[in-house]
């Protein structure tokens, strides 16, 4: 089997924004799905390592911010390269939050959703997250970074 054929399948940028007590948590994922527009629900896949997901288990609510192409370099390297078990990873560049208090990456994001968690369907090395979206707002980016 030629695997190589997959890296033709296309992908998103999105930064999880959850709490754990005071503390914003999160992590960069590149797999956030539709799954229902009629009260919307999205599929999202993450690494089992990832410590956002060890906060996510025990949590019900989170946000994904659809991030665009300009979006700062710092959001990809705190949310991407470093753990949350060490250190404050939204301090390093803009947020906001969700009308729930879910951290959002504030500049160069496409739009932002808050979901609530239904369900999470381990495979090997990640989770399936399906979740209903409770709430949207647009960004102030145009278009939306790709893994390319």
């Amino acid at each position: 089997m030629d695997e190589s054929v997959l890296w033709n399948l296309t992908y998103g940028m999105y930064a999880i924004g959850t709490k754990q007590g005071a503390e914003d948590k999160g992590c960069i994922v590149n797999t956030v799905v539709q799954i229902t527009s009629e009260n919307p629900m999205i599929a999202v896949s993450m690494n089992k390592n990832n410590y956002t997901y060890e906060v996510l288990k025990q949590q019900e609510l989170f946000s994904v911010s659809i991030l665009g192409e300009e979006v700062d370099n710092n959001v990809i390297a705190e949310l991407g390269f470093s753990s949350g078990r060490d250190k404050q990873k939204f301090q390093l560049f803009e947020t906001a939050r969700t009308k729930e208090g879910l951290p959002i990456v504030q500049k160069g994001a496409v739009g932002y959703l808050t979901c609530k968690v239904l369900q999470m369907v381990e495979a090997e090395t990640h989770v399936v997250i399906l979740a209903r979206v409770i709430d949207t707002a647009h960004g102030d980016s145009k278009a939306p970074m790709t893994y390319a």
